[in-house]
């Protein structure tokens, strides 16, 4: 920027003597810098020089290129005794001053400078990332933005400016994504429903780290995570297996809470019936209908064995009618008849006869 020429000695410095085109206060200009010496006849300072800053701007002036004396919103003279301005107007010492903007916002728009691999928690698959997004950026500390980026330069443009942050954004971008992923617990498919809380993360992490670094803060921090089409899909599969696997595995699990609560309700009747065993022996084979399962459940649980179902033998009907009988009855249960195969002991004399025996053989007494 160029001072508008004087005829005489400068006795005020302010913004409204550099040659700017545009709004001061809203532009993408952070800082505005000119450097007064003795060649220039046409613009010298005058002994009583004061320097005019605005409350949107904080300013800075440096004798002979060391010890910048920094002003806020104010009137302030720039040579604060004669031997400083004997070395500027005699000596030849030059005397810059610089304005720092406090309210403009520089656009900055970042990209991964190669796309690199994430470890996704939930799937476990390698998934490669990539990103890009934008964040405006203001001067947040003149004194350390001007130290360590705008330095002695003379000439610094906003071109420059981006360009240079956008490198320092794009070559921190992993490490911001693995720590907001890795505190946020974050799974591939969140990534797009909770971007606005990624952007907030990752924007304040940056944030303190620009403040701290350049004197720079960070605002309306934007980001879109790209992520490649054949690997989602791959995951999307392996997402809806395992949801599939997680519904029958929970189902099984919703089973056997039922199955274990029907167990205990029927338990709780078997003790019911302890004492009561013709009821009981009804409801077990009720129960043995109606769920075999659960049947066989409290046969374990109480110790009974099932009563096996035998079918008559042929041997085992009555000789006198044909009915058949069980092999512990001594008598037909039609006709009376005996057909008990155990020896007949008489009741007299004690002698053992035959199963079929009418009379005994020892005392002819009727059996």
């Amino acid at each position: 920027m160029l001072f508008k020429k004087k005829s005489q000695d400068l006795k005020t410095v302010k913004l409204e003597d550099f040659n700017i085109v545009g709004d001061l206060e809203h532009n993408e200009i952070l800082f505005y810098r000119r450097k007064f010496d003795n060649k220039d006849t046409s613009c010298l300072l005058a002994d009583d020089a004061n320097i005019e800053v605005r409350r949107q701007f904080e300013a800075a002036v440096i004798i002979g290129g060391a010890g910048e004396k920094w002003f806020n919103n104010g009137t302030y003279k720039i040579f604060d005794t004669k031997d400083d301005y004997r070395d500027y107007i005699k000596n030849g010492k030059s005397v810059e001053v610089i304005y720092v903007a406090k309210n403009a916002n520089v656009t900055v728009a970042f990209g991964t400078e190669s796309r690199f691999t994430y470890v996704d928690e939930a799937s476990n698959k390698v998934i490669t990332i990539g990103g890009h997004g934008k964040c405006f950026v203001k001067v947040a500390n003149s004194m350390r933005f001007f130290g360590e980026v705008v330095g002695s330069t003379s000439e610094f443009n906003v071109d420059e400016f981006q360009n240079m942050f956008r490198r320092i954004i794009s070559k921190s971008f992993r490490d911001l994504f693995y720590t907001v992923i890795g505190d946020l617990k974050l799974t591939w498919d969140q990534f797009d429903r909770r971007t606005a809380d990624i952007e907030e993360s990752m924007g304040n992490i940056l944030n303190e780290d620009l403040q701290k670094k350049y004197g720079l803060s960070v605002h309306e921090f934007t980001v879109k995570i790209n992520l490649l089409e054949d690997e989602v899909e791959e995951i999307k599969k392996f997402a809806d297996d395992k949801r599939k696997e997680d519904k029958e595995k929970r189902e099984r699990e919703e089973q056997e809470e039922k199955d274990k609560k029907k167990l205990k309700e029927y338990l709780a009747e078997a003790e019911r019936l302890a004492d009561k065993e013709w009821e009981r022996t009804q409801w077990l084979k009720r129960l043995e209908l109606e769920d075999n399962k659960a049947y066989y459940d409290v046969l374990k649980v109480i110790g009974s064995k099932p009563e096996k179902k035998e079918e008559p033998k042929e041997d085992n009907k009555c000789p006198a009618c044909g009915m058949p009988f069980k092999p512990t009855d001594k008598f037909c249960p039609n006709c009376g008849g005996r057909v008990s195969k155990d020896p007949i002991i008489c009741p007299d004399c004690s002698k053992v006869n035959e199963p079929t025996a009418r009379f005994c053989a020892g005392c002819g007494k009727k059996l």
